[in-house]
Protein backbone atom coordinates (compact mmCIF):
# COMPACT_ATOMS: atom_id res chain seq x y z
CA UNK A 1 0.00 0.00 0.00
CA UNK A 2 2.85 2.38 0.85
CA UNK A 3 4.40 1.76 -2.58
CA UNK A 4 1.12 2.50 -4.36
CA UNK A 5 0.65 5.69 -2.37
CA UNK A 6 4.17 6.78 -3.30
CA UNK A 7 3.53 6.23 -7.00
CA UNK A 8 0.23 8.04 -6.75
CA UNK A 9 2.02 11.01 -5.20
CA UNK A 10 4.39 11.16 -8.13
CA UNK A 11 1.42 11.08 -10.51
CA UNK A 12 -0.11 14.08 -8.73
CA UNK A 13 3.18 15.98 -9.00
CA UNK A 14 3.32 15.20 -12.70
CA UNK A 15 -0.14 16.67 -13.30
CA UNK A 16 0.24 19.67 -11.05
CA UNK A 17 3.51 21.19 -12.17
CA UNK A 18 6.02 21.74 -14.91
CA UNK A 19 9.75 21.44 -15.19
CA UNK A 20 12.38 24.13 -15.18
CA UNK A 21 11.51 27.37 -16.97
CA UNK A 22 7.90 26.28 -17.25
CA UNK A 23 8.64 23.29 -19.47
CA UNK A 24 6.38 20.33 -18.85
CA UNK A 25 7.73 17.35 -16.95
CA UNK A 26 6.89 13.85 -18.15
CA UNK A 27 7.03 10.80 -15.92
CA UNK A 28 6.94 7.17 -17.01
CA UNK A 29 6.89 3.94 -15.00
CA UNK A 30 10.10 1.93 -15.26
CA UNK A 31 9.19 -0.59 -12.56
CA UNK A 32 7.03 -0.85 -9.46
CA UNK A 33 9.62 1.13 -7.51
CA UNK A 34 11.04 3.50 -10.13
CA UNK A 35 9.71 6.29 -12.32
CA UNK A 36 11.71 8.01 -15.06
CA UNK A 37 11.38 11.79 -15.34
CA UNK A 38 12.14 14.00 -18.35
CA UNK A 39 12.26 17.69 -17.48
CA UNK A 40 12.44 20.55 -19.93
CA UNK A 41 13.01 18.14 -22.79
CA UNK A 42 16.65 17.48 -21.97
CA UNK A 43 17.11 16.56 -18.28
CA UNK A 44 16.51 13.00 -17.09
CA UNK A 45 16.18 11.64 -13.55
CA UNK A 46 15.12 8.31 -12.14
CA UNK A 47 12.94 8.62 -9.03
CA UNK A 48 13.23 5.47 -6.91
CA UNK A 49 11.34 4.31 -3.86
CA UNK A 50 13.40 3.54 -0.78
CA UNK A 51 13.05 0.11 0.79
CA UNK A 52 13.16 -0.87 4.43
CA UNK A 53 16.62 -0.19 5.96
CA UNK A 54 17.79 1.67 2.85
CA UNK A 55 20.45 4.38 3.03
CA UNK A 56 22.14 6.51 0.39
CA UNK A 57 24.85 3.88 0.22
CA UNK A 58 22.24 1.15 -0.46
CA UNK A 59 20.54 3.30 -3.11
CA UNK A 60 23.89 3.98 -4.77
CA UNK A 61 24.78 0.28 -4.89
CA UNK A 62 21.36 -0.72 -6.27
CA UNK A 63 20.92 2.01 -8.93
CA UNK A 64 24.40 3.36 -9.66
CA UNK A 65 26.30 0.10 -9.30
CA UNK A 66 28.80 1.52 -6.82
CA UNK A 67 28.61 2.77 -3.26
CA UNK A 68 30.93 5.64 -4.16
CA UNK A 69 27.95 7.51 -5.64
CA UNK A 70 26.24 7.86 -2.26
CA UNK A 71 27.49 11.42 -1.62
CA UNK A 72 26.20 12.57 -5.02
CA UNK A 73 22.77 11.11 -4.31
CA UNK A 74 22.64 12.72 -0.90
CA UNK A 75 23.53 16.09 -2.42
CA UNK A 76 20.93 15.84 -5.20
CA UNK A 77 18.25 15.00 -2.63
CA UNK A 78 19.21 17.94 -0.36
CA UNK A 79 20.54 15.63 2.34
CA UNK A 80 17.11 14.55 3.54
CA UNK A 81 16.91 11.34 5.50
CA UNK A 82 16.22 8.13 3.57
CA UNK A 83 12.75 6.96 4.64
CA UNK A 84 11.16 3.71 3.43
CA UNK A 85 8.33 4.37 0.96
CA UNK A 86 9.52 7.82 -0.11
CA UNK A 87 11.07 8.58 -3.49
CA UNK A 88 14.60 9.85 -4.15
CA UNK A 89 16.10 11.26 -7.35
CA UNK A 90 18.97 9.51 -9.13
CA UNK A 91 20.61 11.72 -11.81
CA UNK A 92 20.84 10.04 -15.20
CA UNK A 93 24.62 10.25 -15.33
CA UNK A 94 24.86 8.39 -12.00
CA UNK A 95 22.85 5.37 -13.17
CA UNK A 96 24.61 2.15 -14.11
CA UNK A 97 24.36 1.00 -17.74
CA UNK A 98 21.45 -1.39 -17.23
CA UNK A 99 19.22 1.10 -15.44
CA UNK A 100 20.16 3.92 -17.82
CA UNK A 101 19.05 1.76 -20.75
CA UNK A 102 15.77 0.93 -18.99
CA UNK A 103 15.10 4.63 -18.46
CA UNK A 104 15.75 5.52 -22.11
CA UNK A 105 13.53 2.72 -23.38
CA UNK A 106 10.72 3.74 -21.01
CA UNK A 107 10.89 7.46 -21.84
CA UNK A 108 11.21 7.01 -25.60
CA UNK A 109 8.99 4.05 -26.58
CA UNK A 110 9.13 4.90 -30.30
CA UNK A 111 12.91 4.39 -30.39
CA UNK A 112 14.36 1.12 -31.57
CA UNK A 113 17.06 -0.74 -33.45
CA UNK A 114 17.65 -0.52 -37.19
CA UNK A 115 20.28 -1.83 -39.56
CA UNK A 116 22.30 1.37 -39.07
CA UNK A 117 22.12 1.64 -35.30
CA UNK A 118 19.69 2.72 -32.60
CA UNK A 119 17.10 5.23 -33.88
CA UNK A 120 15.95 7.96 -31.49
CA UNK A 121 12.87 9.96 -32.51
CA UNK A 122 12.05 13.36 -31.02
CA UNK A 123 8.40 13.38 -29.95
CA UNK A 124 6.19 16.47 -30.07
CA UNK A 125 5.82 16.35 -26.30
CA UNK A 126 9.59 16.34 -25.73
CA UNK A 127 10.70 19.52 -27.46
CA UNK A 128 13.92 20.96 -26.08
CA UNK A 129 16.21 18.08 -26.95
CA UNK A 130 19.56 18.87 -28.57
CA UNK A 131 22.17 16.72 -30.26
CA UNK A 132 24.31 17.24 -27.17
CA UNK A 133 21.66 15.81 -24.86
CA UNK A 134 20.96 12.89 -27.21
CA UNK A 135 24.69 12.16 -27.51
CA UNK A 136 25.04 12.24 -23.72
CA UNK A 137 22.07 9.93 -23.09
CA UNK A 138 22.93 7.31 -25.68
CA UNK A 139 26.74 7.39 -25.80
CA UNK A 140 27.75 8.86 -22.45
CA UNK A 141 29.71 11.66 -24.12
CA UNK A 142 28.37 15.09 -25.06
CA UNK A 143 31.26 15.51 -27.49
CA UNK A 144 29.77 12.76 -29.67
CA UNK A 145 27.20 15.33 -30.79
CA UNK A 146 29.66 16.19 -33.59
CA UNK A 147 29.66 12.56 -34.70
CA UNK A 148 25.85 12.44 -34.72
CA UNK A 149 25.61 15.74 -36.59
CA UNK A 150 28.01 14.50 -39.26
CA UNK A 151 26.65 10.99 -39.71
CA UNK A 152 23.00 12.09 -39.64
CA UNK A 153 23.42 15.36 -41.54
CA UNK A 154 21.72 17.32 -38.75
CA UNK A 155 22.64 20.89 -37.86
CA UNK A 156 23.48 21.68 -34.20
CA UNK A 157 20.81 23.22 -32.02
CA UNK A 158 17.38 22.26 -30.69
CA UNK A 159 15.92 19.27 -32.54
CA UNK A 160 12.56 19.64 -34.24
CA UNK A 161 9.67 17.29 -33.49
CA UNK A 162 9.82 14.18 -35.67
CA UNK A 163 13.60 14.34 -36.13
CA UNK A 164 15.20 10.90 -36.18
CA UNK A 165 18.77 10.55 -34.93
CA UNK A 166 20.62 7.32 -35.67
CA UNK A 167 23.14 6.43 -32.99
CA UNK A 168 25.71 4.09 -34.61
CA UNK A 169 26.00 0.64 -33.05
CA UNK A 170 29.51 1.32 -31.79
CA UNK A 171 28.24 4.31 -29.78
CA UNK A 172 24.87 3.01 -28.57
CA UNK A 173 24.97 0.89 -25.38
CA UNK A 174 24.27 -2.81 -26.01
CA UNK A 175 21.89 -2.85 -23.02
CA UNK A 176 19.25 -0.92 -25.03
CA UNK A 177 17.98 -3.90 -27.01
CA UNK A 178 17.75 -6.03 -23.85
CA UNK A 179 15.91 -3.27 -22.01
CA UNK A 180 13.50 -2.88 -24.94
CA UNK A 181 12.73 -6.60 -24.87
CA UNK A 182 12.14 -6.50 -21.11
CA UNK A 183 9.92 -3.45 -21.49
CA UNK A 184 7.86 -5.23 -24.12
CA UNK A 185 7.11 -7.98 -21.61
CA UNK A 186 6.25 -5.70 -18.71
CA UNK A 187 2.66 -5.07 -19.92
CA UNK A 188 2.50 -1.83 -17.95
CA UNK A 189 1.07 1.42 -19.37
CA UNK A 190 3.77 3.44 -21.14
CA UNK A 191 3.12 6.60 -19.11
CA UNK A 192 1.60 7.33 -15.73
CA UNK A 193 -0.88 9.77 -17.26
CA UNK A 194 -2.26 6.95 -19.42
CA UNK A 195 -2.86 4.53 -16.55
CA UNK A 196 -6.62 4.54 -16.90
CA UNK A 197 -8.32 1.44 -15.45
CA UNK A 198 -11.03 1.72 -18.09
CA UNK A 199 -8.39 1.16 -20.79
CA UNK A 200 -7.89 -2.38 -19.50
CA UNK A 201 -11.49 -3.37 -20.24
CA UNK A 202 -11.53 -6.60 -22.21
CA UNK A 203 -12.83 -6.44 -25.80
CA UNK A 204 -16.10 -8.16 -26.56
CA UNK A 205 -15.56 -11.85 -27.43
CA UNK A 206 -15.48 -12.79 -31.08
CA UNK A 207 -16.38 -16.12 -32.61
CA UNK A 208 -13.32 -18.30 -33.34
CA UNK A 209 -12.12 -18.19 -36.95
CA UNK A 210 -9.67 -20.46 -38.76
CA UNK A 211 -6.86 -19.36 -41.07
CA UNK A 212 -4.55 -22.20 -42.00
CA UNK A 213 -3.23 -23.83 -38.83
CA UNK A 214 -4.30 -20.85 -36.71
CA UNK A 215 -7.60 -20.43 -34.87
CA UNK A 216 -8.31 -16.74 -34.18
CA UNK A 217 -10.42 -15.72 -31.23
CA UNK A 218 -10.91 -12.97 -28.67
CA UNK A 219 -11.64 -13.08 -24.96
CA UNK A 220 -10.59 -11.41 -21.71
CA UNK A 221 -6.94 -12.06 -22.62
CA UNK A 222 -7.28 -10.05 -25.84
CA UNK A 223 -7.09 -10.91 -29.55
CA UNK A 224 -4.91 -13.89 -30.34
CA UNK A 225 -4.52 -16.99 -32.49
CA UNK A 226 -4.19 -20.54 -31.20
CA UNK A 227 -1.64 -22.90 -32.73
CA UNK A 228 -1.28 -26.47 -31.51
CA UNK A 229 2.31 -27.58 -31.44
CA UNK A 230 3.09 -30.65 -33.54
CA UNK A 231 5.56 -33.42 -32.83
CA UNK A 232 9.16 -32.31 -33.26
CA UNK A 233 8.29 -28.59 -33.34
CA UNK A 234 9.77 -25.93 -31.07
CA UNK A 235 8.11 -22.74 -29.89
CA UNK A 236 11.02 -20.64 -31.23
CA UNK A 237 10.99 -21.85 -34.83
CA UNK A 238 7.53 -23.33 -35.42
CA UNK A 239 5.67 -20.38 -33.90
CA UNK A 240 7.77 -17.26 -33.28
CA UNK A 241 9.99 -17.30 -36.36
CA UNK A 242 7.26 -18.59 -38.68
CA UNK A 243 4.27 -16.51 -37.64
CA UNK A 244 5.78 -13.30 -36.22
CA UNK A 245 8.71 -12.80 -38.59
CA UNK A 246 11.10 -12.14 -35.69
CA UNK A 247 14.63 -13.36 -36.41
CA UNK A 248 16.97 -11.37 -34.19
CA UNK A 249 17.83 -13.39 -31.04
CA UNK A 250 16.57 -10.75 -28.61
CA UNK A 251 13.35 -10.23 -30.57
CA UNK A 252 12.76 -14.00 -30.69
CA UNK A 253 13.38 -14.24 -26.95
CA UNK A 254 10.98 -11.38 -26.20
CA UNK A 255 8.19 -12.76 -28.41
CA UNK A 256 8.72 -16.25 -26.99
CA UNK A 257 8.39 -14.97 -23.44
CA UNK A 258 5.23 -13.02 -24.32
CA UNK A 259 3.61 -16.05 -25.99
CA UNK A 260 4.67 -18.41 -23.20
CA UNK A 261 3.18 -16.12 -20.57
CA UNK A 262 -0.12 -15.79 -22.47
CA UNK A 263 -0.21 -19.55 -23.05
CA UNK A 264 0.54 -20.56 -19.45
CA UNK A 265 3.84 -22.20 -20.43
CA UNK A 266 6.47 -22.49 -17.72
CA UNK A 267 9.20 -24.16 -19.79
CA UNK A 268 9.25 -23.07 -23.47
CA UNK A 269 11.64 -25.90 -24.34
CA UNK A 270 9.41 -28.64 -22.88
CA UNK A 271 5.93 -28.11 -24.35
CA UNK A 272 3.63 -31.14 -24.79
CA UNK A 273 2.49 -31.96 -28.32
CA UNK A 274 -0.91 -30.40 -28.99
CA UNK A 275 -0.57 -27.71 -26.32
CA UNK A 276 -2.57 -24.61 -27.37
CA UNK A 277 -0.09 -21.83 -28.11
CA UNK A 278 -1.69 -18.36 -27.91
CA UNK A 279 -0.07 -15.83 -30.26
CA UNK A 280 -1.09 -12.17 -29.81
CA UNK A 281 -2.76 -11.03 -33.00
CA UNK A 282 -0.66 -7.86 -33.31
CA UNK A 283 2.53 -9.96 -33.48
CA UNK A 284 1.35 -12.11 -36.41
CA UNK A 285 2.57 -11.36 -39.93
CA UNK A 286 -0.25 -10.06 -42.17
CA UNK A 287 -0.09 -13.03 -44.57
CA UNK A 288 -1.17 -15.40 -41.77
CA UNK A 289 -4.22 -13.37 -40.69
CA UNK A 290 -7.80 -14.17 -41.82
CA UNK A 291 -8.55 -12.94 -45.38
CA UNK A 292 -10.93 -10.21 -44.21
CA UNK A 293 -8.46 -8.72 -41.73
CA UNK A 294 -7.52 -5.16 -42.88
CA UNK A 295 -3.79 -5.89 -42.58
CA UNK A 296 -4.15 -9.10 -44.57
CA UNK A 297 -6.26 -7.38 -47.21
CA UNK A 298 -3.71 -4.59 -47.64
CA UNK A 299 -0.88 -7.12 -47.87
CA UNK A 300 -2.70 -9.23 -50.48
CA UNK A 301 -3.56 -6.16 -52.56
CA UNK A 302 0.05 -4.95 -52.55
CA UNK A 303 1.39 -8.39 -53.45
CA UNK A 304 -1.16 -8.75 -56.22
CA UNK A 305 -0.14 -5.40 -57.69
CA UNK A 306 3.52 -6.45 -57.57
CA UNK A 307 2.75 -9.74 -59.32
CA UNK A 308 1.38 -7.86 -62.30
CA UNK A 309 4.93 -6.72 -63.20
CA UNK A 310 6.92 -9.36 -65.04
CA UNK A 311 10.37 -9.38 -66.60
CA UNK A 312 10.08 -9.14 -70.37
CA UNK A 313 13.77 -8.63 -71.26
CA UNK A 314 15.72 -11.65 -72.49
CA UNK A 315 19.49 -12.06 -72.90
CA UNK A 316 21.69 -14.89 -74.12
CA UNK A 317 24.86 -15.27 -72.01
CA UNK A 318 23.70 -12.11 -70.21
CA UNK A 319 24.80 -9.96 -73.15
CA UNK A 320 23.60 -6.42 -72.52
CA UNK A 321 23.02 -7.10 -68.80
CA UNK A 322 24.75 -5.12 -66.04
CA UNK A 323 25.25 -6.71 -62.61
CA UNK A 324 26.06 -4.38 -59.71
CA UNK A 325 27.50 -6.30 -56.74
CA UNK A 326 27.97 -5.21 -53.16
CA UNK A 327 29.48 -7.03 -50.19
CA UNK A 328 28.20 -5.89 -46.81
CA UNK A 329 30.25 -4.00 -44.22
CA UNK A 330 34.03 -3.63 -44.55
CA UNK A 331 36.71 -1.39 -43.07
CA UNK A 332 36.25 -0.89 -39.34
CA UNK A 333 32.83 -2.52 -39.64
CA UNK A 334 33.43 -6.28 -39.83
CA UNK A 335 29.70 -7.03 -39.61
CA UNK A 336 28.29 -9.94 -37.65
CA UNK A 337 30.80 -12.08 -35.77
CA UNK A 338 29.74 -15.50 -34.48
CA UNK A 339 31.08 -19.06 -34.33
CA UNK A 340 34.53 -18.12 -35.57
CA UNK A 341 33.28 -16.18 -38.63
CA UNK A 342 33.31 -12.44 -39.25
CA UNK A 343 30.88 -11.43 -41.93
CA UNK A 344 32.64 -8.91 -44.15
CA UNK A 345 35.57 -10.94 -45.54
CA UNK A 346 33.56 -14.09 -46.20
CA UNK A 347 30.74 -12.38 -48.07
CA UNK A 348 33.33 -10.28 -49.91
CA UNK A 349 34.81 -13.55 -51.18
CA UNK A 350 31.37 -14.68 -52.41
CA UNK A 351 31.10 -11.39 -54.31
CA UNK A 352 34.56 -11.86 -55.84
CA UNK A 353 33.71 -15.41 -56.92
CA UNK A 354 30.45 -14.30 -58.52
CA UNK A 355 32.27 -11.49 -60.32
CA UNK A 356 34.94 -13.87 -61.62
CA UNK A 357 32.37 -16.37 -62.92
CA UNK A 358 30.28 -13.70 -64.62
CA UNK A 359 33.29 -12.12 -66.33
CA UNK A 360 34.61 -15.49 -67.50
CA UNK A 361 31.40 -17.18 -68.62
CA UNK A 362 29.01 -14.43 -69.69
CA UNK A 363 28.93 -11.15 -71.52
CA UNK A 364 27.59 -9.22 -68.53
CA UNK A 365 29.02 -5.90 -67.36
CA UNK A 366 30.01 -6.36 -63.70
CA UNK A 367 30.48 -3.47 -61.25
CA UNK A 368 31.40 -3.75 -57.55
CA UNK A 369 30.88 -1.16 -54.82
CA UNK A 370 33.78 -2.17 -52.57
CA UNK A 371 37.40 -3.30 -52.83
CA UNK A 372 39.83 -4.95 -50.43
CA UNK A 373 43.20 -3.20 -50.69
CA UNK A 374 45.24 -6.27 -49.76
CA UNK A 375 43.16 -9.02 -51.38
CA UNK A 376 42.03 -7.22 -54.53
CA UNK A 377 39.02 -8.66 -56.34
CA UNK A 378 40.29 -12.21 -56.75
CA UNK A 379 38.70 -15.13 -54.86
CA UNK A 380 40.64 -16.53 -51.89
CA UNK A 381 40.24 -19.81 -50.03
CA UNK A 382 41.01 -18.23 -46.66
CA UNK A 383 41.26 -18.22 -43.72
CA UNK A 384 40.66 -14.49 -43.55
CA UNK A 385 42.43 -12.31 -40.99
CA UNK A 386 40.56 -9.17 -39.96
CA UNK A 387 42.43 -6.60 -42.05
CA UNK A 388 39.90 -3.70 -42.14
CA UNK A 389 41.38 -2.28 -45.35
CA UNK A 390 38.27 -2.41 -47.51
CA UNK A 391 37.03 0.84 -49.07
CA UNK A 392 34.00 1.97 -51.06
CA UNK A 393 34.63 2.99 -54.66
CA UNK A 394 33.01 6.42 -54.40
CA UNK A 395 34.75 9.57 -55.65
CA UNK A 396 36.73 10.17 -53.51
CA UNK A 397 36.85 6.69 -51.98
CA UNK A 398 35.43 6.15 -48.50
CA UNK A 399 37.11 3.98 -45.88
CA UNK A 400 34.36 2.84 -43.48
CA UNK A 401 35.45 3.78 -39.99
CA UNK A 402 34.08 4.09 -36.53
CA UNK A 403 31.86 5.63 -35.36
CA UNK A 404 30.27 6.31 -38.77
CA UNK A 405 30.19 2.77 -40.13
CA UNK A 406 26.55 2.07 -39.34
CA UNK A 407 25.10 4.94 -41.37
CA UNK A 408 27.49 6.61 -43.80
CA UNK A 409 28.88 3.35 -45.22
CA UNK A 410 25.41 2.00 -46.03
CA UNK A 411 24.16 5.26 -47.50
CA UNK A 412 27.19 5.84 -49.71
CA UNK A 413 26.63 2.39 -51.21
CA UNK A 414 23.20 3.25 -52.54
CA UNK A 415 24.45 6.63 -53.72
CA UNK A 416 27.16 4.79 -55.68
CA UNK A 417 24.70 2.21 -57.04
CA UNK A 418 22.34 4.97 -58.15
CA UNK A 419 25.17 6.86 -59.84
CA UNK A 420 26.15 3.77 -61.81
CA UNK A 421 22.52 3.08 -62.69
CA UNK A 422 22.14 6.58 -64.14
CA UNK A 423 25.37 6.11 -66.11
CA UNK A 424 24.18 2.75 -67.47
CA UNK A 425 20.85 4.24 -68.48
CA UNK A 426 22.71 7.05 -70.28
CA UNK A 427 24.61 4.36 -72.21
CA UNK A 428 21.34 2.86 -73.35
CA UNK A 429 20.88 -0.03 -70.91
CA UNK A 430 17.31 -1.24 -70.52
CA UNK A 431 16.26 -0.76 -66.83
CA UNK A 432 15.16 -4.41 -66.78
CA UNK A 433 18.70 -5.45 -67.73
CA UNK A 434 20.30 -3.98 -64.61
CA UNK A 435 20.53 -6.09 -61.44
CA UNK A 436 21.79 -5.05 -58.00
CA UNK A 437 22.64 -7.65 -55.34
CA UNK A 438 24.04 -6.85 -51.88
CA UNK A 439 25.57 -9.94 -50.25
CA UNK A 440 25.53 -10.45 -46.48
CA UNK A 441 25.58 -13.14 -43.77
CA UNK A 442 23.41 -12.31 -40.78
CA UNK A 443 23.31 -13.43 -37.17
CA UNK A 444 19.78 -14.66 -36.46
CA UNK A 445 18.44 -16.85 -33.70
CA UNK A 446 20.65 -19.99 -33.53
CA UNK A 447 17.64 -22.27 -34.17
CA UNK A 448 17.27 -20.73 -37.64
CA UNK A 449 19.50 -21.51 -40.59
CA UNK A 450 19.73 -21.05 -44.32
CA UNK A 451 19.79 -18.34 -46.98
CA UNK A 452 17.18 -15.56 -47.23
CA UNK A 453 16.52 -12.79 -49.73
CA UNK A 454 15.11 -9.33 -49.00
CA UNK A 455 13.29 -7.34 -51.69
CA UNK A 456 12.39 -3.63 -51.47
CA UNK A 457 8.88 -3.73 -50.02
CA UNK A 458 6.73 -1.03 -51.60
CA UNK A 459 5.14 0.11 -48.34
CA UNK A 460 8.57 0.88 -46.83
CA UNK A 461 9.77 3.23 -49.60
CA UNK A 462 7.37 6.13 -49.21
CA UNK A 463 9.82 8.78 -47.96
CA UNK A 464 12.41 10.97 -49.62
CA UNK A 465 15.93 9.73 -48.86
CA UNK A 466 19.07 11.84 -48.75
CA UNK A 467 21.90 12.97 -46.49
CA UNK A 468 24.15 15.97 -45.91
CA UNK A 469 27.41 16.46 -44.04
CA UNK A 470 31.15 16.44 -44.61
CA UNK A 471 31.36 12.68 -45.12
CA UNK A 472 28.79 12.92 -47.91
CA UNK A 473 30.94 15.23 -50.01
CA UNK A 474 31.20 12.72 -52.83
CA UNK A 475 30.59 13.05 -56.56
CA UNK A 476 27.82 10.47 -56.41
CA UNK A 477 25.95 12.41 -53.74
CA UNK A 478 26.30 15.73 -55.52
CA UNK A 479 24.82 14.20 -58.68
CA UNK A 480 21.49 13.60 -56.93
CA UNK A 481 21.36 14.09 -53.17
CA UNK A 482 17.73 13.06 -52.73
CA UNK A 483 15.73 10.17 -54.13
CA UNK A 484 12.05 9.25 -53.91
CA UNK A 485 9.75 6.79 -55.64
CA UNK A 486 6.28 7.04 -57.12
CA UNK A 487 3.69 4.37 -56.17
CA UNK A 488 4.09 2.81 -59.61
CA UNK A 489 7.90 2.65 -59.26
CA UNK A 490 7.62 1.06 -55.82
CA UNK A 491 5.14 -1.59 -56.96
CA UNK A 492 7.06 -2.38 -60.14
CA UNK A 493 10.39 -2.68 -58.32
CA UNK A 494 8.99 -5.05 -55.72
CA UNK A 495 7.43 -7.21 -58.42
CA UNK A 496 10.54 -7.45 -60.60
CA UNK A 497 12.73 -8.01 -57.54
CA UNK A 498 10.45 -10.81 -56.34
CA UNK A 499 10.77 -12.58 -59.68
CA UNK A 500 14.57 -12.47 -59.39
CA UNK A 501 14.44 -13.46 -55.71
CA UNK A 502 12.38 -16.52 -56.60
CA UNK A 503 15.01 -17.54 -59.15
CA UNK A 504 17.76 -17.09 -56.55
CA UNK A 505 16.00 -19.24 -53.95
CA UNK A 506 15.26 -21.98 -56.50
CA UNK A 507 18.86 -21.98 -57.72
CA UNK A 508 20.35 -22.08 -54.21
CA UNK A 509 18.02 -24.90 -53.24
CA UNK A 510 18.92 -26.88 -56.37
CA UNK A 511 22.60 -26.49 -55.45
CA UNK A 512 21.98 -28.06 -52.05
CA UNK A 513 22.50 -24.82 -50.16
CA UNK A 514 20.37 -24.56 -46.99
CA UNK A 515 17.36 -22.23 -47.35
CA UNK A 516 15.45 -20.53 -44.56
CA UNK A 517 12.60 -22.96 -43.85
CA UNK A 518 9.73 -20.56 -43.27
CA UNK A 519 9.81 -17.36 -45.34
CA UNK A 520 12.90 -17.28 -47.57
CA UNK A 521 11.84 -14.13 -49.46
CA UNK A 522 10.93 -11.11 -47.35
CA UNK A 523 10.01 -7.49 -47.97
CA UNK A 524 10.73 -6.20 -44.46
CA UNK A 525 13.03 -6.46 -41.46
CA UNK A 526 11.45 -6.53 -37.99
CA UNK A 527 13.69 -5.29 -35.19
CA UNK A 528 12.15 -4.35 -31.85
CA UNK A 529 9.31 -1.90 -32.51
CA UNK A 530 10.57 -0.98 -36.00
CA UNK A 531 9.77 -2.51 -39.38
CA UNK A 532 11.70 -1.40 -42.45
CA UNK A 533 13.28 -2.38 -45.75
CA UNK A 534 17.11 -2.60 -45.71
CA UNK A 535 18.47 0.85 -46.61
CA UNK A 536 20.85 -0.34 -49.33
CA UNK A 537 17.92 -1.61 -51.43
CA UNK A 538 15.26 0.75 -50.05
CA UNK A 539 16.92 3.77 -51.70
CA UNK A 540 18.24 1.93 -54.77
CA UNK A 541 17.05 3.20 -58.15
CA UNK A 542 17.75 -0.19 -59.75
CA UNK A 543 14.31 -1.78 -60.30
CA UNK A 544 15.68 -5.26 -59.52
CA UNK A 545 17.44 -4.94 -56.17
CA UNK A 546 18.09 -7.74 -53.67
CA UNK A 547 19.81 -8.16 -50.34
CA UNK A 548 20.96 -11.76 -49.95
CA UNK A 549 21.76 -13.30 -46.56
CA UNK A 550 23.80 -16.33 -47.67
CA UNK A 551 23.83 -17.94 -44.21
CA UNK A 552 23.05 -17.42 -40.55
CA UNK A 553 26.41 -17.38 -38.78
CA UNK A 554 24.54 -17.39 -35.48
CA UNK A 555 23.90 -21.05 -36.35
CA UNK A 556 27.04 -23.17 -35.92
CA UNK A 557 26.30 -25.37 -38.96
CA UNK A 558 25.78 -22.38 -41.25
CA UNK A 559 28.95 -20.72 -39.96
CA UNK A 560 30.95 -23.89 -40.63
CA UNK A 561 29.64 -23.96 -44.20
CA UNK A 562 30.56 -20.34 -44.86
CA UNK A 563 34.15 -21.06 -43.84
CA UNK A 564 34.45 -23.58 -46.68
CA UNK A 565 35.64 -22.15 -50.05
CA UNK A 566 33.67 -24.77 -51.99
CA UNK A 567 30.47 -23.60 -50.28
CA UNK A 568 31.19 -19.97 -51.20
CA UNK A 569 31.90 -21.09 -54.76
CA UNK A 570 28.58 -22.98 -54.85
CA UNK A 571 26.72 -19.88 -53.69
CA UNK A 572 28.40 -17.77 -56.38
CA UNK A 573 27.64 -20.38 -59.06
CA UNK A 574 23.99 -20.63 -57.98
CA UNK A 575 23.60 -16.85 -58.05
CA UNK A 576 24.98 -16.60 -61.57
CA UNK A 577 22.74 -19.43 -62.78
CA UNK A 578 19.74 -17.68 -61.19
CA UNK A 579 20.48 -14.47 -63.10
CA UNK A 580 21.00 -16.41 -66.34
CA UNK A 581 17.71 -18.26 -65.85
CA UNK A 582 16.03 -14.96 -65.04
CA UNK A 583 16.84 -13.70 -68.53
CA UNK A 584 16.48 -17.03 -70.33
CA UNK A 585 12.68 -16.92 -70.26
CA UNK A 586 10.57 -13.84 -69.65
CA UNK A 587 7.97 -15.46 -67.42
CA UNK A 588 8.58 -17.32 -64.18
CA UNK A 589 7.22 -17.97 -60.74
CA UNK A 590 7.13 -15.07 -58.33
CA UNK A 591 8.22 -15.75 -54.76
CA UNK A 592 5.73 -14.76 -52.08
CA UNK A 593 6.50 -14.11 -48.44
CA UNK A 594 4.62 -17.22 -47.35
CA UNK A 595 6.75 -19.60 -49.44
CA UNK A 596 8.02 -22.46 -47.30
Amino acid sequence: MRRLLGLAAIFVLCLSGGGANGATSRRVFVSDEAVATLEGGDRIFLEVQARSRDSYVALAVRWAGTERAWARLEEVNDGRKVTPGLFYAIPFDALDRRHAAQVLVALFPDDGPSESGWVHKVAEQDLGQTLESVAFWFSGETRNAEVLAESNGIAPGVLAAGTEVVIPDDLAPPDLATAAAERHLAARPAAVSEADPAAATAPPPRAPRAAGDLIFQSDAKGDYAIYRLKKGEALYSAVVVRYTGRLHPQDVAAATATIAQLSGIQKPDAIPVGHPIRIPRHLILPEFLPPDDPRRAAHDAALGAARAHEVTAMAQRLDGVAIILDAGHGGDDIGAQRNGVHEDDYVYDVMCRLRALALKETGARVLTTIKDKSAGLEPHDGPFPIDKDEYLLTTPVYHPRKPHVGTVGVNLRWYLVNSWYRALRAEGFDPQRVVFISIHADSRHPSVRGAMVYVPGQEFRTDTYGHVGRLYRRKEVEEARYVSFSPKQRTRSEGLSRHLAGRVIDSLRAAGIPIHAEVPVRDRVIRGRRTYAPAVIRASLVPQSLLLEVANIGNADDAALLKRPEFRQSVARALLEAIEEHYASPRGSIAVTTAR
